[in-house]
């Protein structure tokens, strides 16, 4: 499981064409991501397995490595960067969470404590909890949050070895880490070895196929989880390829991230519904995709207020109405 970042579009500069695969790339990923939970929440974990392979988590493994290639492709400032990516992520979070621990309390199926809400609303609740986080599926919000973080103290200074001993430090406790508790930091290799190639490395970058999944496969002999990573590689440097824009892909781009936060919470209401996979999965899938719609628009007229509201407030302090200031005395 994780979770889709903004879509490329506020991480690039406005001469970079935009990448119409990677639209494509991250409704695939979702939609993997959407499947393994459907079929686990209907009872048919046995069915999220395919040649080897946990549905799901190639799906995670794709936003990982999105993540560290668009961060790679931003030229911001490091610290306005990283507060630009909070900005970006922390609101509909935090409203989605709240929604969270409102249903739960209702419900009754979680228990949880003040210490647990502020883990979550900081952020952390991932390395506090673990699975007994409200809503699981904003498991990712913790390890994103490091990643981006940690990415912003090399953009303050670019050094490539810097990145370079981050990425092996990841990759050695990944290697000598038992297999079921390995994918975080499967992911944060992926994450970091996908901003280091393109960043430092653009020639290699432009031509990843077929060293980065070759590279990716080879360590999977040495920790299984990273074929995740590998495969995501691969899928990569395929759907980079397309040049011609999808319009479903396009649209379902603009709400990824917040069609991720509420999908866990409307699976588990369509739950109380039905349980045959079907039928859940097209309820789920419709729920999820009004809510997170709903959201992105009411964030975006909330932005707009803001934005009118502070010309507003410049136009009147850079021309005040005379008739609010009084006439001179005489």
């Amino acid at each position: 499981m994780s979770a889709p970042t903004r879509t490329e579009s506020s991480e690039t500069t406005t001469s970079k064409p935009h990448l119409h695969g990677l639209d494509v790339l991250r409704l695939l990923a979702a939609m993997l991501v959407f499947l393994q939970h459907t079929l686990s929440c209907s009872g048919h974990d046995e069915w999220i397995d395919f040649a080897g392979f946990r549905i799901g988590r190639i799906g995670t493994a794709i936003f990982f490595m999105l993540g560290g290639f668009l961060a790679a492709t931003s030229r911001r400032p490091a610290v306005q960067w990283f507060f630009d990516r909070l900005r970006s992520l922390l609101p509909t979070f935090w409203v989605v969470t709240g929604i969270g621990f409102v249903l739960a309390a209702i419900g009754g199926r979680k228990e949880f404590d003040a210490w647990q809400v502020l883990c979550q609303f900081s952020g952390l609740g991932y390395f506090t909890h673990g699975e007994r986080l409200i809503n699981i599926a904003t498991w990712f919000m913790s390890p994103l949050i490091l990643l981006y973080a940690t990415v912003a103290v090399v953009k303050l200074k670019p050094c490539r070895w810097l990145s370079s001993i981050i990425t092996l430090v990841l990759l050695i406790v990944a290697t000598r880490t038992e297999e079921s508790y390995a994918t975080i930091y499967c992911h944060g290799v992926v994450f970091f070895l996908t901003y280091s190639v393109c960043t430092y490395w653009p020639k290699l970058s432009r031509n990843m196929t077929p060293t980065f999944p070759l590279g990716l496969i080879a360590l999977s002999m040495i920790q299984p989880e990273f074929r995740y990573g590998a495969a995501a590689s691969i899928l990569l440097t395929v759907f980079m390829r397309i040049q011609s824009p999808s319009r479903i892909a396009c649209s379902f781009s603009r709400i990824a991230y917040e069609w991720f936060l509420v999908h866990g919470i409307c699976l588990s209401i369509a739950m109380r519904v039905t349980q045959s996979p079907v039928r859940l999965g097209l309820l789920g899938a419709i729920l999820s995709l009004f809510v997170a719609t709903g959201l992105r628009c009411c964030f975006a007229a909330l932005s707009r207020f803001r934005q009118h509201w502070i010309a507003g407030i410049a136009d009147e302090t850079l021309h005040p109405d005379p008739a609010a200031l009084g006439s001179p005395a005489m």
